[in-house]
This record gives structure tokens, sequence and C-alpha cells, in this order.
């Protein structure tokens, strides 16, 4: 397991020999620390992990590790989130690479517990969901589209919180680091009617709103989709009230188009089904506040292009 994987680790480094009075003490860490330190282990070989150059060794025995022996080297547990006012987490966030999954939790529950748990990056990015009666052990497949750095583990009803007696987390399938997104991801969103497909941020200049986007005024942004052998990317356009050019360039493909104030136009473009993840930058030459067109609105952001994607 990633967890007595760890731990031997630690017991090699962390075992020293002080010779004193004839005596011999072996330091050992702590159990929490062991446990912290097994986490961090199996997290890493998780992230790390790249199936189509390296080849997986158990030293101890000398030997390939099966896949079974691999799934338990990158299981590690959830630490446990406080109560907190306001979150349902139960689970401290932890990075996840791309993959999928299994968050398993485990009861201490005298009787059948009522709930649901939810695997997410945020409320907009729910990866896995179960609901219904909960005895011992609740299993919940999800797939990470992209690298997240905030999943948790989420419990809305105080009384199925309380049983949680543990969460890990299984890997199935983790995607190699060579076909993973090329750039820190601030925010990810899925798109409308999937839990495999989504939008990632990664920069200051879009206003994310649910699988839907505004860019912040003139500036250019580019996000990161994530298709699940899509063939087709299909982009709406608005500027709002005012006219201007909006230039769209997803993948290798560039397309200046002018708008209209008060339209829309739709655009689409071919992807590669095998590319699992396509970059689209955007760029308007006009921009508008909602406060100045409309005086019940308190709306004072800068926006540029609204910009809806779809896939098919």
């Amino acid at each position: 397991r990633s967890g007595r994987l760890g731990a031997w680790g630690v017991a090699v480094l962390a075992s020293v020999v002080f010779l004193g009075g004839g005596s011999v003490m072996h330091a050992q860490p702590p159990d929490g620390v062991r446990t912290s330190t097994a986490r961090r282990g199996a997290l890493i070989t998780t992230t790390m992990f790249d199936g189509d150059r390296v080849r997986t060794l158990r030293y101890d025995l000398l030997r390939r590790a099966t896949p079974e022996e691999l799934a338990a080297l990158t299981t590690f547990d959830l630490e446990r989130a406080g109560p907190s006012p306001g979150t349902t987490a139960i689970t401290m966030p932890v990075v996840v690479p791309p993959g999928a999954y299994d968050a398993v939790v485990s009861l201490a529950t005298a009787s059948p517990v009522n709930g649901e748990i939810t695997v997410s990056d945020s409320p907009r990015a729910i990866f896995g969901r179960a609901t219904g009666v909960f005895a011992t052990e609740v299993r919940v497949p999800f797939v990470v589209p992209m690298t997240t750095r905030r999943l948790t583990v989420n419990v809305a009803d105080a009384a199925l919180a309380k049983s949680v007696a543990r969460v890990h987390v299984v890997p199935r399938r983790i995607v190699p680091p060579a076909l993973r997104e090329p750039r820190p991801v601030r925010a990810t969103e899925l798109l409308a009617g999937s839990q495999t497909r989504a939008i990632g941020y990664t920069d200051e200049h879009a206003y994310p709103e649910g699988g839907v986007f505004w860019t912040r005024g003139t500036a250019r942004t580019e996000v990161v989709v994530a298709t699940d052998g899509a063939t087709r990317m299909t982009l709406t356009l608005s500027t709002g009230p005012n006219r201007g050019t909006v230039t769209l360039t997803v993948g290798e493909q560039t397309r200046a188009v002018d708008m209209a104030g008060g339209e829309e136009q739709t655009l689409s473009f071919p992807v590669n089904a095998t590319e699992r993840l396509v970059v689209v930058g955007v760029q308007s030459t006009s921009m508008f506040r909602p406060s100045e067109e409309d005086p019940r609105s308190t709306d004072n952001r800068g926006l540029g292009c609204q910009v809806r994607i779809t896939l098919e």
C-alpha cells in the first residue's frame, strides 16, 4: 500500500541510532507524522506516475508491481477537515492529477444513514455524486478532467458527516504527465450536461459564470478545454450592446469575427478526437459595464465578449 510504502521509507530514513551510555535508542516518528508522510508519498506517486514511460518496481520483492499493487501504492487517505460554517467539505483539499478515481467513504454507524456525498473542485465542478441510504461503505466513482488543486469530498447532512470514519481515494486510471494541461489552472468549470468535459481558466482575464464566461474588457484570455473525445467545438459569442471584433484561436485555428451590438454569433471548429485538451484564446476590441447600460444593475465589471462552449 502507499501507506506502507511511505511508512517503510520513513522507517529506514528516520531510524536514527544514538550511542550513549552503552544504550541504543531508536527515534521513530509519531503516528500522525507517519500518516502525513504516507499521504504525501502516495500523492507524489500519483502525480508523477507515467505508465507510458516508467516501469513500476516492488523493491521489496524485486519485480514489477501488478495493476492491483499499483492501485494500492497510489491509494491515499484524505485528511479530515474541521467544522467550518458555510462549507460542506469533510476533507481538506488536495492536488489531484487528471484521471479516473474512486472515493471510498467508510462509515461507523449503528444504523443506515440517508444523504448525499459529492466529490468536487467547487460547486461548479462536481466530479462525482452518490445519493441514497448508506450503511458501512460508499464508493463514489469520479473523473477529474484536468489537474485540480482543491479536490474535496463533501457531505451536507450533519448526521452523515458525523458517521464518516475514513475517506480514501483509489486511482483507477491516471493521465500521463505529457497529456496534462500545459499551464496551471486557476479554476475549473464543467460544461453543461457533462462530468468529463470542462473549462480550465488559466489567467485573471476571464469571468467564469458556470460553463459560460466573459472576457475581461479588451484583454486576451486563454482557457483550456477538456474535450473527452469530441470532434467539434461550437462557440456562441456576444459582445453585449457594443459592436466590435473578436479574435478567436482554437488550437491552431484563428478567426476574426465582426460582432454587432445585441446579437450573438455561433462558430464551429473541428477538433481532434484524440487530442485531450484544446487551448482557446479570446479577445474583444470593445467593452461595456452593465451598470452603465442598465441603472438597475450593480455589475461594474468591464466585459468584453461572452463565450459559451459546446462539444459534440
